[in-house]
């Protein structure tokens, strides 16, 4: 199935400006991307808005391009979705969507978008297909609201300041009822900004009179569970998600709609994942113990802590559960309380500096140092996260002059792809197992964080002490 006209991605302040990414190029329906927010990072300056011009809303601008007509047909079949679009006054997002049997109506997107090309034969019929116009329209509006990023205006320059941003989409009893993310990455050499690892802006920075129009070559769909996303991807997590499987832990990352029944699963939780490379990093004699029957034990108690419940940890969003709401940090020195769970929250001066025998490097501006003591699903055992981003100024004129490098460390082990949106909540990427004993390269003083590299050998030995260890009681 081709789209004929493109979706969008919607970059924008409910309150002034919206910015928009449509989608020209057919998409393949089969790739699937890999509430207020509470930003970590130091705040950059407010993206500046841009001036008014006289090119018409987004709404109207979509409507007016006959590129974007079965855009425009969508946008007015969901009402609501199209008059946030045309009018920026709008100051809440639309959170009356929820979960509905009527999902299971259809079998995939195309179902959808092929129902919406028969909108007319609908209407001459009325009554009959109620429930499939009601389908459709819960799914459309869904896909569109995901388009939408309704915190502020971004321009492709703001939108490398950070990882994830809150989409306008918000389910109930999803995330803890918080908007879900979609994640972004610019690359330099070619540039490139990608949205979920497999969308690229081909057209950025169409401005309109309420906002910014960013144009994307395939529509953008809501993430599946974490789980169902990790099994999606068996090159890299097949013996990850077969020993989640082999301990009974599916139903500690998953999340889905059960006919009858409704949700079922956990609402909101990260990972920690390690990669099939991790699990062939282990001693021989270790793997063939961890998946025998004698290693049933070993193994549930080593992913259990691997998995933070009722928390979702983005490297600029953190947000748990049990009752803590929106907060915005600014940068300050020492701890801070939320619910009983301290971090540190430490802003290195923000003072460009060259580095003695790393003179030849571009100049460096630490921006952050953030601290986390996460609680894991393995009780009585808790995981250190340390999220640190720096601006890295060019040393020679570009048309951008710096980029923001992010990255996310957890027992002081780099994640190697951090912060992957999902349904229910984060992913992070890492290529060693992480040792139950703790990080053992000792604290993380403030002021200063350097990267440990973690033994090679660390399970080496691993007789001697992890036997006993999973055989405690917790």
């Amino acid at each position: 199935m081709r789209l004929q006209s493109p979706l969008l991605l919607v970059c924008t302040s409910l309150s002034s400006a919206f910015s928009v990414s449509l989608v020209q190029d057919p998409p393949n329906l089969l790739d699937i991307g890999s509430g207020g927010q509470e930003p970590l990072s130091a705040k950059f300056p407010r993206p500046v808005l841009h001036k008014p011009s006289e090119t018409g809303t987004i709404y109207e601008q979509i409507s007016s391009n006959p590129s974007f007509s079965r855009l425009t047909k969508a946008l007015d079949f969901v009402e609501d979705v199209a008059s946030l679009l045309n009018n920026s006054s709008a100051q809440e997002r639309i959170k009356d969507l929820n979960f509905d049997p009527v999902l299971t109506l259809f079998k995939d997107v195309k179902a959808a978008f092929d129902l919406l090309d028969n909108l007319e034969s609908l209407s001459s019929e009325e009554g009959k297909h109620d429930k499939w116009r009601k389908a459709l329209k819960l799914i459309l509006r869904a896909i569109l609201n995901y388009h939408i990023i309704p915190t502020a205006e971004y321009d492709t320059t703001d939108l490398g300041h950070n990882l994830t941003y809150p989409t306008n989409l918000v389910i109930g009893g999803v995330f803890d009822d918080e908007a879900l993310r979609l994640r972004v990455t610019q690359t330099y050499i070619p540039p490139a900004t990608k949205i979920n690892f497999f969308r690229r802006i081909s057209k950025p920075n169409v401005k309109a009179t309420n906002g910014i129009i960013h144009v994307v070559d395939g529509p953008l769909f809501p993430p599946p569970s974490i789980f169902q996303e990790l099994y999606m991807f068996p090159r890299f997590f097949s013996t990850l998600t077969s020993a989640l499987q082999r301990s009974g832990l599916t139903r500690n990352l998953d999340l889905r709609w059960v006919r009858g029944k409704g949700l079922k699963g956990t609402p909101l939780v990260t990972i920690f994942a390690p990669t099939n490379r991790a699990f062939e990093a282990l001693p021989r004699n270790l793997r063939s113990y961890l998946f025998s029957p004698f290693g049933e034990r070993t193994l549930k108690k080593l992913l259990q802590y691997h998995i933070v419940p009722h928390t979702v940890l983005h490297s600029n969003y953190f947000h748990t559960s049990h009752g803590h709401k929106n907060t915005e940090l600014a940068p300050c020195h020492g701890s801070i309380q939320v619910q009983g769970r301290p971090y540190s929250l430490i802003l290195s001066p923000l003072a460009i500096f060259l580095g003695g025998q790393n003179a030849n490097k571009p100049p460096l501006e630490p921006i952050i140092s953030i601290d986390f003591d996460l609680h894991s699903l393995l009780a009585n055992h808790t995981i250190h996260a340390h999220v640190a981003q720096n601006k890295i100024n060019f040393p020679f004129p570009t048309k951008r002059p710096y980029i923001i490098d992010t990255r996310i460390y957890v027992n002081r082990q780099l994640v190697t792809e951090p912060d992957i949106v999902g349904l229910n909540g984060a992913i992070h990427v890492i290529d060693k197992l992480l040792d139950p004993r703790g990080h053992r390269q000792g604290h993380h003083h403030h002021g200063s964080f350097n990267e440990v590299n973690i033994e090679d050998d660390v399970w080496t030995g691993w007789e001697s002490w992890l036997i006993e260890w999973a055989m405690q009681e917790d």
